[in-house]
């Protein structure tokens, strides 16, 4: 028993435990930076930091442990646990909550920290926390980051864009996050940065500011000049795919990419060239002479309740899965719906999905298509399905007509009602409503729909109060259910239709899936 014990309080140990745990987190962390494109850069933060840690190896300090594991350690652990379990299953139906992916990350580096701080002093609490401040530029930003701060700078992007358009003789109007020109519109997609460009500068800064030991002062400087940088770069970004939008949707679509990609570069460069050039100024502390024979090795008591930790932290991710695994089994029965576009009709043209909404929608499955009815009337649909991750839980309600469509430039003239569509023993309700552009009337009728319910897909509630908003997301960790799979059929009409007529079109599109 002597020589285990040894081998577990050994230093290499504790480094085990931190990298095992570190995996651990990574797990969630990897399902919100894959689903949400907005954290497009993410997968750079392990990286990061593992070459802080690694390029600081030799300056790590001797280890001087606690006496003894205290009294408290243990509450701290039971807490730890008892609120990493509800987090981490939580986590599996939304890995894009940032909350609650904040608060489990945070709990998690907090442990580390401790256990760092205990079995080492605080010495080695500075050394592994210090890397650990790139986890903040891997976390999701809030929703309302999203409404009242990148929404307003689209809409100003928007504005500059049209303005310098118009300066250089290329007419262009500025509708919302759109910008209309003589050959077409440039939408949300094409034209206007978001948050990712944000996320990297944030990191960079932090990467930068740690990497050269820069002052506290000079470490929110730094982040302020990325930030800056990417705004700078995000409206030139605009401001040059609107000019070569006007030119064509080819000069736009070969364009788009590249652009993002300079943006991206410019601001790496400029955070950096601001860094090493403080760095330069400041003399750099001498590495440490390690007296490794003379370090005291930590308690028993501490190298167990590391290691029960981490145990009960693989125990959580493991339990996790196999409750959800178990739920996705259960709605295999039943009826199931999707749809046929009539390809057969005069006129009809397939509508490819531009590189850029695809990687905003992310669709496992995407069908577009124009046609013209027996009266020559236009008629087009678009049809999206998701599959697995949790995207639908939120996209299908903030990427549907009734706000994409304003967003573009549309009018919203009223709501048609609810039209149902009767298929077999399902009842597919589809909503409608009047818009009009440049002039023109047309009517429009989707429908979001559930296929794991065999329901209209629910919105999570925005009245009723906390308790309803809390059954509504502990109802899915009840029933297991991991993946949020949902289908959007949009159908828009053209021309005078009797609403006979319009009911006809749409029902002729919907078929049982077999």
């Amino acid at each position: 028993m002597v020589a285990p014990v040894k081998f577990l309080r050994h230093e290499f140990w504790w480094w085990a435990l931190i990298a095992l745990q570190s995996g651990l987190v990574l797990v969630p962390l990897s399902v919100a930076w894959k689903l949400s494109s907005d954290a497009g850069h993410s997968w750079a933060v392990p990286l990061l930091m593992g070459y802080l840690y690694w390029e600081r190896w030799a300056e790590r300090p001797v280890g001087r442990p606690a006496p003894s594991f205290p009294w408290w350690g243990g509450v701290v652990l039971a807490l730890a646990v008892l609120v990493a379990v509800p987090l981490r299953l939580f986590l599996e139906p939304y890995p894009l909550w940032p909350a609650l992916l904040a608060s489990y990350v945070g709990l998690c580096a907090g442990m580390v920290a401790l256990f760092a701080w205990l079995a080492g002093g605080r010495a080695w609490l500075v050394w592994v926390a210090q890397p650990m401040l790139l986890l903040l530029a891997g976390l999701l930003w809030p929703g309302f980051v999203q409404r009242e701060l990148i929404q307003p700078i689209r809409e100003v992007l928007a504005v500059l864009s049209a303005e310098v358009l118009n300066f250089a003789g290329k007419p262009a109007i500025a509708y919302g996050t759109s910008v209309k020109l003589g050959t077409g519109w440039v939408g949300v997609d094409e034209a206007c940065g978001g948050i990712r460009s944000q996320q990297a500068a944030v990191m960079i800064a932090l990467f930068a500011g740690e990497m050269m030991r820069l002052s506290f002062v000079r470490r929110l400087a730094l982040l302020l000049i990325g930030i800056g940088a990417a705004l700078f770069g995000n409206m030139s970004r605009t401001i040059f795919l609107s000019w070569q939008a006007a030119k064509s949707d080819e000069a736009l679509a070969a364009a788009h990419d590249p652009a993002g990609w300079i943006v991206l570069a410019m601001t790496m460069t400029s955070v950096g060239v601001v860094a090493w050039w403080w760095a330069r100024k400041l003399p750099r502390p001498p590495l440490p002479v390690l007296e490794r024979t003379g370090a005291r090795r930590p308690p028993p008591g501490i190298v167990l309740a590391a290691t029960l930790w981490v145990v009960c932290l693989a125990g959580t991710e493991l339990g996790a899965r196999w409750w959800f695994d178990r739920g996705e089994t259960r709605r295999e029965s039943l009826p199931q719906w999707t749809v046929e576009f009539p390809v057969d009709r005069p006129g009809y043209l397939t509508v490819p999905l531009p590189d850029a909404s695809r990687e905003l929608l992310r669709p496992d499955h995407f069908a577009s298509a124009l046609w013209r009815d027996e009266k020559g009337q236009p008629t087009s649909a678009y049809y999206v399905e998701w599959h697995r991750g949790q995207v639908a839980r939120y996209l299908p309600f903030l990427h549907n007509p009734t706000v994409c469509l304003p967003l573009a430039g549309c009018e919203l003239n009223g709501s048609l009602g609810e039209m149902e569509i009767a298929l077999g023993d399902l009842a597919v309700p589809f909503m409608g409503y009047r818009f009009r552009r440049a002039g023109e009337d047309f009517r429009v009728y989707f429908t979001i729909w559930d296929p794991s319910r065999a329901a209209p897909l629910a919105s999570v509630p925005s009245g009723g109060g906390f308790a309803s908003w809390w059954e509504y997301q502990l109802r899915d960790v009840v029933e297991a259910r991991r993946d949020q799979p949902a289908q959007l059929l949009t159908v828009a009409v053209y021309g005078e239709r009797t609403e006979a007529e319009i009911h006809e079109i749409v029902a002729a599109l919907l078929v049982r899936r077999k």
